[in-house]
């Protein structure tokens, strides 16, 4: 798929991950979107040994901990569970 879909290769021989130029049907270039962007099967592909690389619980706990007191610093009461796999 990596070769399908034509995911560069940077000089160290990791998958590079790089931002797609879309363009409309009559040539014009359609404008990066706002907000969170959708994922892409080319930036999948890039970004799969990144995602298949497990973290520490106690990672896990950290990042948890340092967004849960920056998230009470913007709106108190918040909570939230650590989930997934």
């Amino acid at each position: 798929m990596d070769r399908y879909y034509d995911v560069p290769i940077d000089s160290d021989g990791r998958l590079k991950v790089e931002e797609e130029v879309v363009f409309t049907p009559n040539g014009r270039r359609v404008p990066p979107q706002k907000g969170i962007p959708g994922i892409s099967i080319r930036t999948s592909l890039a970004l799969r040994a990144d995602f298949e690389q497990t973290m520490l619980p106690s990672e896990v706990e950290e990042m948890h901990a340092v967004v849960m007191s920056e998230l009470g610093k913007i709106q108190k009461g918040c909570v939230s569970t650590i989930v997934g796999g």
